[in-house]
């Protein structure tokens, strides 16, 4: 990119690299303490947009993604998020997995809205070098109420709704939140599609497609 001059460079963070804060919203210029080798590696990304691009004509806009999900989203591999793990679950009548007692918190910002950030990210009027902005619905979710919300999108003709919960996992982030303010008030981003709603897009797609 900096061979061929160009000059905004958008790359993926990710809230992990906030870690567990004691704060409510998680703000960007909030300390970073990474919990896990994933969210380790996206800090390092920041750090490498910052230090490798220090003298060059470009900026970076590094985008820290909360918990993105929509229609598409993978139900295979070792990285599939839950939420198309849970629709697959209970469309099959298996019982959905819980790590802790369903009381984490998430902030599932809908895939249409991700999309107009890093369009925004890309194309807006910005001043300075080196910029980070959190992504997300402002919201946060527990894991009991989105098993709730999942079923309710499944409607009437849903299964019965099982749950198995198991411990905590190591390196587990127990709430999630987005502050907003400042990619708001920077690029105008605001994200547009309510849980509800994204949810039943995404269960209409994976029905439909025979994914669940």
């Amino acid at each position: 990119a900096k061979k061929s001059c160009v000059k905004r460079f958008v790359y993926a963070s990710s809230s992990a690299v906030y870690g567990n804060s004691s704060s409510g919203s998680r703000i960007e210029t909030d300390l970073l303490s990474p919990l896990s080798p994933y969210a380790l590696s996206k800090q390092v990304n920041e750090i490498h947009a910052r230090m490798l691009l220090a003298n060059a004509d470009m900026q970076t806009v590094g985008l820290r993604y909360f918990n993105v999900y929509g229609p598409k989203q993978s139900v295979d591999g070792p990285y599939a998020a839950v939420i198309p793990l849970w629709i697959s679950a209970a469309t099959k009548g298996d019982a959905i997995q819980i790590f802790g007692d369903g009381s984490t918190t998430r902030d599932f910002c809908y895939i249409g809205d991700v999309v107009r950030a890093n369009l925004l990210a890309a194309t807006a009027n910005l001043p300075g070098q080196h910029h980070v902005f959190n992504v997300g619905s402002g919201y946060e979710t527990s894991l009991n109420e989105l098993h709730k919300e999942i079923h309710n999108s499944l409607g009437v003709e849903g299964p019965h709704r099982r749950v198995d919960y198991h411990p905590f996992r190591e390196g587990e982030v127990l709430h999630s939140k987005s502050s907003l303010d400042l990619i708001v008030s920077t690029i105008g981003y605001e994200p547009s599609i309510s849980l509800a709603d994204g949810l039943k897009a995404t269960v209409d797609w994976h029905l439909s497609c025979g994914k669940a």
